[in-house]
């Protein structure tokens, strides 16, 4: 890994804990701007705690610390308001989860809230659902429940309501994990048009995925960072034995 290059987010020795529970051990990594990283490990290694820590998700959680640094931009993650944080670094779960108002009306939200007028919105709500890949099949019926969609749209849905804010980076939680092939290739797709303007960071089990969309991956066990570097190199030539076992499903 370049250390010249343009960092995104930097974490510098951060350990989380759940409790009495060490769920990261003094991750140290720099995320390059404009660039798809993926995260990859067996369940419960730490995946889904170090990408909240980015956006501090993990602050609504009872008993959750940290120590060490999060840096976005060169700038402590501490002491970002939560709100203006969460703004520039969207978030993608799991399982689709649109608010059950129009397609419109999810889109507007985030805007609405941080104070944009309502006749700016019809550009913004079309703008973030064109770069969702999902204008096209739903501008006709923008006052239809958004819980109408299929799967595959509502996460596009997810997608386009990050988007609307205007986020610097988005954060990916195994976003295709609940949807059909042909969906997963939607998003995937999608996420290589949005490389332009977004950073990435997309935490995936699926070994396949990580390899198509993402240009560095660092894979973590037991709440440590393993390895990290150029996607390429982690695949064809891992430097460390339990990353190959992973890669090749001796484990996981």
């Amino acid at each position: 890994m370049s250390n010249n290059m343009n960092s995104a987010i930097q974490t510098i020795n951060l350990s989380a804990w759940y409790g009495n529970k060490q769920a990261l051990k003094n991750v140290s990594m720099s995320l390059e701007e404009n660039k798809i990283t993926a995260i990859i490990g067996p369940s419960g290694c730490g995946k889904s705690t170090f990408i909240r820590c980015i956006n501090r998700m993990n602050d609504l959680i009872d008993n959750f610390r940290t120590r060490g640094e999060i840096l976005i931009y060169d700038k402590d993650v501490r002491y970002i308001d939560p709100v203006e944080l969460r703004k520039s670094v969207g978030m993608v779960f799991q399982k689709p989860n649109p608010f059950p108002k129009s397609i419109y009306e999810n889109v507007a939200f985030g805007p609405r809230i941080h104070g944009i007028n309502s006749n700016r919105l019809d550009a913004i709500v079309e703008e973030s659902l064109k770069k969702a890949a999902l204008w096209d099949e739903v501008n006709d019926r923008l006052n239809d429940n958004a819980m109408e969609l299929s799967g595959g749209q509502q996460q596009r849905l997810c997608i386009a309501r990050a988007l609307a804010v205007k986020p610097k980076i988005i954060l990916f939680d195994e976003p295709c994990s609940a949807l059909d092939p042909i969906s997963t290739s939607k998003i995937e797709d999608l996420m290589l048009e949005l490389k332009e303007e977004y950073t990435q960071v997309i935490v995936t089990h699926n070994m396949q995925q990580a390899a198509r969309v993402s240009d560095y991956t660092a894979f973590f066990l037991y709440g440590e960072l393993v390895e990290y570097g150029e996607t390429r190199q982690i695949f064809k030539k891992p430097r460390e034995k339990s990353t190959e076992d992973y890669i090749i499903g001796r484990f996981g």
